[in-house]
């Protein structure tokens, strides 16, 4: 049985979420924002009018026509 220190880990921009999707970065300094967030507001739960500011906050602006939700697990919506 390997020990903790023997485990390789991913690295930092290669994280699995709990459904072993790769996590790019993009995706992860959202989810830190969200993280920094919650902790300087002492809420672990973000309203949707919450997250849609911190998404904000990280630049994110509507400037395209929407497009279709992704559908399923392989359809990520992104590049």
């Amino acid at each position: 049985m390997p020990t903790k220190q023997s485990v390789k880990r991913p690295k930092p921009l290669e994280r699995k979420s709990r459904f072993s999707t790769a996590v790019n970065a993009e995706a992860l300094e959202f989810i830190q924002a969200i993280e920094l967030y919650k902790t300087r507001k002492g809420r672990p739960f973000p309203s949707w009018t919450e997250v849609l500011l911190i998404a904000r906050s990280l630049g994110y602006r509507k400037v395209a026509e929407p497009t279709a939700l992704p559908t399923g697990p392989d359809d990520t919506g992104g590049e």
